[in-house]
């Protein structure tokens, strides 16, 4: 696992543990976050110590520390469909999305997290498109 953050990519909101005796700790991203504070924000949100959870017990306030891809863009998605196929699935995708999230995909000013791609992905197999969907860029982010 990643022992590091850039903290000042932690959203403002998001709640911190200062629990060390945590056996979940390492894998921690709340732990993570507190650990990698720095003077940057002289406030942050905390999990209530008096909610942390009896040792031994799975904490309810857990956050993996495990890296999510996600894309940007979809401008070139359908360049390699047939005309006709890539009006269908464009339509299906703003019938699912929504015409101004699929307009915000398509600016690139929304991520698609994994659950879009992954929609992207079964849309394209059920319409008989074996190659995989390609989105503009790719990066990784913890799932805040």
């Amino acid at each position: 696992m990643t022992n590091k953050i850039d903290y000042q990519n932690v959203p403002y909101d998001f709640a911190h543990c200062l629990n060390d005796r945590c056996t979940q700790a390492d894998n921690c991203l709340r732990h993570l976050a507190a650990t990698n504070s720095t003077s940057i924000r002289k406030f942050f949100p905390i999990v209530n110590p008096a909610c942390y959870p009896k040792e031994g017990d799975d904490c309810p306030f857990f956050k993996t520390q495990i890296k999510k891809q996600i894309a940007l863009g979809i401008t070139k998605l359908l360049d390699n469909v047939p005309h006709k196929m890539a009006l269908h699935l464009r339509r299906k995708m703003v019938a699912h999305f929504g015409k101004t999230l699929y307009y915000r995909f398509l600016r690139k000013e929304n991520e698609l997290l994994p659950e879009h791609q992954n929609f992207i992905k079964q849309l394209f197999k059920q319409n008989g498109i074996n190659e995989e969907p390609v989105f503009n860029s790719y990066r990784e982010s913890f799932d805040w």
